[in-house]
């Protein structure tokens, strides 16, 4: 009897952790803000005035350590949606940790740019 009980409990636990699932990548495109992604970036990031901000063709939005440059794929530099805000939002506070100098990120930094040199 327990065993049944245990096997009913873990079927409805991975298919309530299924929906949850289905539910985020259901509401990924659902708009979220007013603002664009370049828009909520560069509120963020407006007390820094050494990052700058710049739209790349392509699908990847990456944070330049050394020109101090945020490039954001063009869905998210215009894009309304979640998933464009979350990426936009990772860079701005990759770029704000970058700035504040944080002791430990500048070791891993340093590090890793030795290995790819």
């Amino acid at each position: 009897m327990l065993d049944i009980i245990l096997y009913i409990s873990s079927g409805m636990i991975l298919f309530a952790y299924l929906g949850y699932f289905l539910l985020i990548l259901i509401n990924r495109n659902k708009i979220v803000s007013n603002s664009d992604g370049f828009d909520v970036t560069k509120d963020i990031i407006s007390e820094y005035n050494s990052i700058n901000i710049i739209e790349t063709t392509g699908y990847f939005t990456v944070y330049n350590i050394k020109r101090k440059v945020i490039k954001l794929a063009s869905k998210c530099y215009y894009g309304k949606d979640l998933s464009s805000m979350s990426l936009a939002l990772n860079e701005a506070g990759i770029s704000i940790v970058d700035n504040n100098k944080n002791k430990y990120l500048y070791s891993v930094k340093r590090f890793v740019n030795r290995r790819l040199i």
